[in-house]
């Protein structure tokens, strides 16, 4: 969670502050601390989206789906890895959507 202050910390120094971020994340698991993630996340979600892929059994759709819902992005459970590409092109298309 530190990276998520840090990255914010030196985003409000950026000239671009005021402009949406999007970001994607892939995961393949579950974290121990999902409430204090989604928590973070919540207290960014003026200025981010952020769209989720969950890939694999371990993936926890709870996290994945409510980073995405908490920001206005899209999340998505995969089995496995094969047509990743496919889904974060999908997504890319509906990111200024």
């Amino acid at each position: 969670m530190g990276n998520i202050q840090n990255n914010q910390n030196n985003q409000n120094n950026n000239k671009f502050s005021e402009m949406e971020r999007v970001y994607f994340l892939l995961t393949d698991g579950d974290v121990i601390n999902s409430n204090a993630v989604i928590d973070a996340v919540k207290s960014h979600a003026y200025n981010t989206r952020i769209f989720t892929i969950g890939i694999g059994a371990d993936a926890s759709r709870s996290l994945v789906e409510n980073i995405a819902n908490e920001t206005e992005g899209i999340y998505k459970m995969i089995a496995d890895s094969k047509g990743v590409d496919e889904i974060v092109i999908d997504m890319l298309t509906n990111v200024y959507k």
